[in-house]
């Protein structure tokens, strides 16, 4: 890859067979949430590449012992180091369809202190829904989250102990992702029905935090027209805050990165990194600059400058299979870009360290 030396990490713990979430801890590990059963989280250590499984991070309820459970974009740092977790099982809306989710209580709420290894259970959201996406606002002390099949939207206030369902966004999950900006609010998606021909609409969503009310904004996310019979993965792939406070974004569908101004709630359409649709990570890097993972079925790294308005195409992370793409990214004070990989039956780990 242009620009990088990459190191390709492979993670075997306990039916592990993707990596779906990526974050930087405050004591310089890497910790990844997988795809697998029960023990869903590894600390990596930048410095050897070595991995330790963190143990089992979940607690089977239920008849479910043949499905995988995972960390779905669900997997948040504190302002004290502890990791924030949000549980969920590798089903669909209706996918497998023999799965039966009454057997399933509901993804639960978990906080796990990497210093001590105690997990601790702060309840379910939404009873019979697995967590899909979770993010926090470490300044206000609240964690926001959406759940899957069901798509409601909660919010957990660390400081009082708070569990509250906000209720339905809408028909279905219209994005992989959701961002807390600086000032404790919330972005996100919401869509419409299928209309008669074929086609939903997709439009931005927050949560204020301030007035602590969930609005259904009328600011259209999709700038182009959608095809008919739109695909589950339209709407968002991927956020993250930059430390100016703008909220950077990317649809899954189409491949379009966006900003949206915090204050005003304006939305900008900045551009296609790749012609090919998904979005799947971005982080700002100790240059100012949105790295992004981005193209289908190989994905490349991409880098966009907000002072130029300009993107950088690193090429594919690796060029070995015909389809890798990833789940998750973080980028360190170092520059190194850390993201894995995905949906391919691997379940590895690739570090990116500037050439």
């Amino acid at each position: 890859m242009k620009g990088f030396e990459v190191t390709a990490i492979p993670i075997e713990t306990n039916r592990a067979v993707a990596v779906t979430a990526v974050k930087t801890g405050l004591n310089g590990k890497i910790y990844v949430g997988l795809t697998a059963k029960t023990n869903v989280l590894v600390e990596l250590d930048p410095e050897t590449n070595e991995y330790r499984d963190c143990g089992p991070i979940y607690k089977i309820e239920g008849d479910y012992e043949e499905t995988l459970d995972k960390i779905h974009n669900a997997l948040c740092v504190g302002p004290d180091g502890k990791l924030w977790i949000g549980q969920n099982i590798n089903v669909a809306d209706a996918w497998p369809p023999e799965f039966d989710f009454t057997t399933f209580p509901g993804g639960h709420l978990w906080c796990y202190d990497p210093e001590t290894g105690e997990i601790e259970d702060h309840g379910i959201p939404v009873p019979m829904s697995g967590i899909h996406a979770m993010t926090i606002a470490p300044a206000q002390g609240m964690i926001y989250g959406q759940v899957i099949p069901d798509y409601h939207f909660w919010s957990y206030n660390m400081n009082t102990g708070e569990l509250k369902d906000w209720g339905k966004l809408g028909p279905y999950p219209s994005t992989h992702n959701i961002q807390a900006d600086l000032e404790g609010n919330c972005w996100g998606a919401w869509r419409t029905m299928v209309d008669r021909h074929g086609k939903a609409k997709f439009y931005l969503l927050k949560f204020d935090y301030k007035a602590q009310k969930l609005i259904r904004t009328n600011t259209p996310l999709v700038f182009e027209e959608l095809p008919a019979a739109d695909s589950v993965n339209w709407g968002i792939d991927s956020m993250c805050v930059a430390r100016d406070g703008t909220v950077y974004g990317g649809d899954a569908g189409l491949g379009m990165f966006f900003k949206i101004d915090p204050h005003t709630g304006e939305l900008t359409y900045l551009g296609k990194p790749l012609s090919s649709p998904r979005m799947t990570g971005m982080a700002e890097g100790p240059d100012g600059r949105i790295y992004i993972t981005a193209g289908f079925p190989v994905m490349h790294l991409v880098a966009y400058d907000p002072k130029s308005g300009l993107f950088e195409d690193f090429g594919p992370v690796t060029e070995e299979y015909d389809l890798c793409y990833f789940h998750g990214i973080t980028v360190t004070d170092d520059g190194t870009v850390w993201t894995g990989e995905t949906d391919s039956g691997r379940c590895i780990m690739y570090k990116c360290v500037p050439a």
